[in-house]
């Protein structure tokens, strides 16, 4: 497929597919094909730990072939719809509608119409009813499968729980069931056999009078009931080591390894803390062997240790100390972007602060310890105070504070609470301000499924916006930055994390009148979404602000996280005393979730011995060996833009064990200097970059070994030391320019080369400034290759290459012309 039309579109590497790590198969040699499914930017979907398992784990069988695919931003999804490309996977170029099942992940409401424009793009019916067994399967997971109600008629599966547990299980029936070529009723009767599996079809639901649920009846035998699938023991679930390495700059583009699976606090507004019990943590020589395996096949320079509550993981501290000692001289980062407040000791600063300040963000949640006991969240006020003062000590000078406003019982006394805890962080210690800055981020409360809440109404918009102007006025300067969530974003979000069936109608009129990443706030309309609510006669505020009783029947009771609605009413009527329940690390709570095969797995603190092996040589300032590596930039690859390839060197440099040296201070990278940016979408036969080296290298061998991680059309040319240690600085650049659309170019160039001058305005640090183009570029040749551009680069008088082109040929958009730089001066 011509990728020329990525030109026209912001961040064409989201669409390229050039990453290192990524899998591709013959498809006549796999007996079933799925594309993963991200509702959301390449970026996005890219930082998620679950899609990456389960790459991980299909591609990892010989059968089957997991792909992927994202979301496009709306102005690629404009150049598709015009050029009529389908949606496809990255890895083939396959459209979807030709794949065996789309898999998608649940991750947050506001992508459910992202999941209606992928299966338009991707030429597939949006309503499970209208699908046929020459088309796809629809299957779903993730946080929001626990009530996919309002996605039901477009779904024809959910998965519950642990997906890496039974998506093997499910692949296997998928491949059986198109190899005898059976009906779509067989294969959806299948499915629902498998344990976990919810299939909507199967289950008619009938409402009250009143518009509430009556009952849901299952049909064709389905079970009354669908309870998730559990991995009983992390420390054996598979997990990918090499990571694909994205191209693109990630949202969280780092090594995630998940240190621990479900949480034991018992947070009553959390629901990723019900829907994964119970805790399991991973062993630590395990999580060791992981990291260094890793590291090794993708060359990341910063580790995230992944849980809930990273703090309280039980072998924390020893796990970090033996983590230390290996990575502090590679100067690879640790973060633990989870810690809570009471588990960050000051021997674990010490030791993350080893490498790089990483930052620091505490939630309290609530600022008062009423509220804190309302929530469960067993922290006190001198703790946070203790720990602000320690992170303040070794440096940082940033902290960031998570609350949230509209939980139930708050108070006006409440919010400003949040004020006066800012300031105390603030002032935490010494008392004195200066070189410190607190970022406060509020939330706007949402109600959730399957958690003591699950009965509360979500606050209304108007008090939304007077305690954000409350708190507004009351943390202003320069030391305190107050950001929130967009309210009328939260409001809809609370909608459909309580809905029901009829909401699908709304979710299909608005993604028809547009609506697009809704969870985007550059992006969320809502007037589209009030004209579709108008349409189909529903009100938000039902769903959203009403008390409800206890004894409700809601759209999600038949499916169950293992813990018992008689435990959640339990923990709600705790919450109005207000009362702490005890951690069930100490005590079991008897929430129902464990049996005589599932429990909580903990690791006890323990004093780990062994060190992990590395053979990089610590890098040491002083005198240096400079290398210039030359390299190319061709086909797809073109698209990705300058500080992309940056990062993308640094991980193939740390990849292959270069002895690089390091810059000093809190963020030490390795002193690269490279040749000016060139535009995403320009060809280069010769680019280059300046490493300093502490040793001596086996330049073959180094190519061979970069080359090696390295995507198709970035390849290295050669290496060869500098003798004079003088910077290099381009000279000139010689272009070959092909126009597709420009009929007169020869009678162009001759003109331009008959004429004078010919003037051009750029902006140069916010002033605008002529250039004479006749003075800068020294060559410009009609050939049968196409047009030879020679631009001489003077330092004041530069034009970026396709103002020139403009300048000279009319060129009115980047479509039209194919762009290769062919030759440096230096």
């Amino acid at each position: 497929m011509d990728s020329d039309w990525l030109i026209g579109v912001n961040k064409p590497s989201r669409y390229t597919g050039c990453e290192i790590n990524s899998i591709n198969k013959e498809p006549e040699q796999v007996r079933a094909r799925i594309a993963l499914a991200f509702p959301d930017v390449y970026e996005v979907g890219m930082s998620h730990l679950g899609l990456r398992i389960l790459y991980h784990v299909i591609n990892n069988h010989v059968d089957f072939w997991a792909e992927r695919v994202f979301a496009p931003w709306p102005d690629a999804e404009q150049q598709m719809t015009a050029r009529n490309i389908p949606l496809s996977t990255l890895e083939s170029g396959t459209p979807l509608y030709k794949i065996d099942v789309i898999g998608f992940s649940l991750q947050y409401e506001l992508s459910y119409s992202n999941i209606l424009t992928m299966l338009k793009l991707g030429g597939i019916p949006l309503f499970s009813k209208d699908r046929d067994k020459t088309t796809p399967l629809i299957i779903a997971g993730g946080p929001c499968a626990f009530n996919p109600e309002p996605l039901a008629p477009f779904l024809d599966a959910v998965v519950l729980g642990d997906g890496e547990d039974v998506i093997i299980e499910i692949m296997n029936i998928i491949a059986d069931w198109r190899k005898s070529h059976g009906s779509r009723q067989e294969i959806l009767y299948a499915l629902s056999g498998i344990n976990g599996v919810y299939v909507p079809c199967f289950y008619n639901v009938h409402y009250l009078k009143n518009g509430k649920i009556d009952c849901m009846e299952p049909l064709h035998n389905a079970p009354e009931k669908i309870c998730k699938r559990i991995i009983s023991d992390i420390d054996n679930a598979p997990f990918p080591d090499a990571q694909v390495v994205s191209t693109a700059r990630l949202v969280h583009d780092r090594l995630g390894v998940e240190i621990t699976r479900g949480c034991t606090r018992g947070c009553r507004f959390c629901q990723a803390g019900y829907l994964y019990r119970p805790v399991r943590e991973r062993s630590p020589k395990k999580i060791i062997d992981l990291i260094e395996s890793s590291l090794g096949l993708t060359g990341f320079e910063e580790i995230s240790l992944l849980s809930l509550s990273a703090g309280d993981y039980c072998s924390i501290e020893p796990l970090i100390i033996a983590l230390m000692k290996s990575l502090s001289p590679r100067r690879i980062a640790l973060s633990l972007p989870s810690m809570r407040v009471g588990t960050l000791s000051e021997k674990l600063m010490d030791e993350i602060a080893k490498v790089r300040h990483t930052g620091f963000t505490l939630a309290p949640e609530a600022a008062t310890w009423r509220l804190r006991q309302v929530i469960n969240k067993d922290i006190n006020t001198q703790d946070l105070l203790e720990t602000s003062e320690q992170i303040f000590k070794r440096g940082w000078r940033i902290i960031k504070l998570y609350f949230m406003i509209g939980l139930p019982t708050e108070t006006r006394e409440d919010v400003e609470a949040i004020a006066d805890l800012a300031h105390k962080v603030l002032f935490a210690g010494d008392g004195k301000k200066k070189g410190r800055k607190i970022n406060v981020s509020v939330s706007s409360f949402v109600p959730k499924a399957h958690t003591p809440f699950q009965w509360q109404p979500q606050i209304r918009l108007n008090e939304i916006i007077t305690y954000h102007n409350l708190l507004r006025d009351r943390l202003s300067g320069k030391h305190i930055q107050l950001k929130w969530h967009t309210p009328r974003q939260s409001m809809l979000e609370g909608v459909f994390a309580r809905g029901d069936r009829r909401l699908s109608k709304v979710i299909y009129h608005a993604q028809a009148m547009g609506c697009r990443f809704d969870g985007w706030t550059e992006l969320f309309n809502q007037t589209l979404w009030d004209s579709a609510f108008v349409k189909t006669g529903l009100d938000p505020d039902w769903y959203r602000h009403r008390h409800r009783s206890m004894d409700e029947v809601f759209p999600w009771d038949h499916l169950s996280t293992g813990v018992l609605k008689s435990y959640l009413i339990k923990e709600a009527d705790k919450s109005l005393k207000p009362e702490i329940t005890q951690d069930c690390r100490e005590k079991c709570t008897k929430c129902g979730v464990c049996d005589d095969k599932i429990r909580p797995i903990i690791h006890p603190p323990a004093d780990l011995k062994f060190r992990i092996n590395h053979n990089k040589k610590e890098t040491v300032q002083g005198q240096s060996l400079k290398y210039i590596t030359r390299y190319s930039k061709k086909g797809v690859f073109r698209f990705t833009g300058h500080l992309e390839i940056i990062a993308l060197i640094q991980r193939a440099i740390r990849r292959a064990g270069l002895p690089v040296v390091y810059s000093q201070g809190f963020h030490p990278k390795p002193r690269l200097q490279f040749s000016q940016a060139l535009s995403a979408g320009i060809e280069s036969e010769n680019e280059f970059w300046i490493m300093e080296l502490i040793d001596e290298i086996d330049i073959e061998k180094v190519i061979f070994d970069l080359n090696s991680f390295l995507p198709k059309g970035f390849k290295i040319i050669g290496i060869s030391p500098i003798t004079d240690r003088k910077n290099l600085i381009e000279d000139e650049i010689e272009y070959i320019i092909k126009f597709t659309n420009i009929i007169q170019a020869e009678s162009i160039v001759q003109d331009f080369n008959n004429s004078e001058q010919k003037l051009i305005t750029v902006e140069k640090k916010n002033k605008k400034i002529e250039i004479n183009l006749k003075e800068i570029i020294t060559l410009l040749r009609y050939e049968t290759v196409g047009i030879r551009l020679r631009l001489r680069i003077t330092q004041g008088k530069s034009a970026n290459i396709y103002d020139i082109l403009k300048r000279i040929f009319s060129l009115k958009n980047k479509e039209g012309v194919r762009i290769r730089k062919v030759k440096i001066t230096v």
